[in-house]
């Protein structure tokens, strides 16, 4: 919603549940088929899908990936501009495939955000780290 704010769609698939792990839930972006997330997507020009991941070995850096390789690389390069460590990502979580949901735009390319747990932690807790990284994705957006 930080990114979205006023002026673009916006659509989320999560976990309502108190408890942290929605495990369950999960669906690969391949096999997203939500009907109401699906016509929202298919409707515009290009996604940007924001998806929580693991911390893994690395609980900083945000994972850019999909298949619009300009405004992924933008994106990537306005965060770490604004503090962030952020890198295009050719990780399993690349979003690459044509039937990921960030790719089902009219555009035929979108990006996917993969953000660690630790920095998600960190900008549920703080608004002003949540608005410094919203503005840095939406400056990367308006430039293109």
């Amino acid at each position: 919603m930080a990114i979205a704010r006023d002026d673009y769609s916006f659509y989320a698939f999560e976990g309502l549940r108190p408890c942290r792990y929605h495990g369950h839930l999960h669906i690969t972006s391949t096999h997203f088929d939500e009907p109401q997330g699906l016509a929202l997507i298919c409707a515009a020009d290009t996604a940007i899908a924001v998806h929580g991941r693991v911390d893994g070995d690395d609980p900083r850096t945000v994972w850019a990936g999909g298949r619009a390789d300009a405004l992924r690389d933008a994106i990537a390069s306005s965060l770490v501009a604004s503090g962030f460590q952020a890198a295009s990502s050719d990780r399993a979580l690349a979003g690459r495939q044509l039937a990921n949901i960030c790719n089902r735009g009219t555009a035929g390319a979108g990006v996917q955000i993969e953000i660690p747990r630790t920095l998600r932690d960190k900008l549920k807790r703080d608004q002003a780290i949540l608005t410094l990284f919203s503005d840095a994705v939406r400056q990367a957006m308006s430039s293109r």
